[in-house]
């Protein structure tokens, strides 16, 4: 992770967007608490600009949706 995540450091530097895609594991983590720790990493990093999510259901979109607003919430107090 810490390879990756300096390589995406650098292309944002060189002013390149940085997109995140498959952001809940393209559908392998079954756990919640492993897609909110995914969804506030891409949140959190300070170098991703937008982000891909792929829902199966109604209920995915939902739960999407709070996790994205808990995140940005962390990301907001910690500035």
């Amino acid at each position: 992770m810490a390879v990756v995540s300096g390589e995406l450091k650098t292309m944002k530097a060189m002013g390149r967007g940085i997109i995140g895609m498959k952001l809940i594991g393209n559908g392998d983590f079954k756990e919640r608490d492993d897609r909110v720790r995914a969804m506030q990493y891409a949140m959190q990093c300070g170098f991703v600009d937008a982000v891909t999510i792929g829902f199966a259901s109604a209920s995915d979109v939902d739960e999407a949706l709070e996790n994205m607003g808990a995140a940005l919430a962390v990301r907001a107090a910690a500035a």
